[in-house]
């Protein structure tokens, strides 16, 4: 099965995918058969084509195609962010595993 089909069925049977690029990610892996026991080791990870792809994917399905649409919620919080003109990566936070956001030097 190509990358495209698997994502769009994933969307079509996993509604919550749909607004979550993480959560459609993490199916991606489980279809594929990588997560074992809900984790997945490094050499899985390895094995897996690229998740870009299966984002890319979910992008072209929803806003080229206009299939399994985001809830409205987020798609106004999209078009918000889109607004920054993609200044927005400079000032995302980053969670470490504590909940504590990410410092750098």
């Amino acid at each position: 099965m190509k990358c495209y089909d698997l994502v769009k069925k994933i969307l079509e049977e996993c509604p919550e995918t749909r607004d979550s690029d993480n959560a459609l990610e993490w199916e991606y892996l489980v279809r594929q058969g990588l997560v074992v026991n809900g984790s997945i080791t490094k050499e899985m990870f390895l094995k897996t084509s690229a998740l870009e792809t299966a984002r890319r994917s979910k992008q072209d399905i929803q806003n080229k195609r206009h299939l399994f649409d985001k809830s409205p919620e987020v798609k106004k919080w999209t078009q918000e962010k889109a607004k920054q003109k993609g200044t927005h990566v400079y000032r995302e936070t980053v969670w470490g595993e504590d909940g504590v956001a990410y410092e750098t030097d």
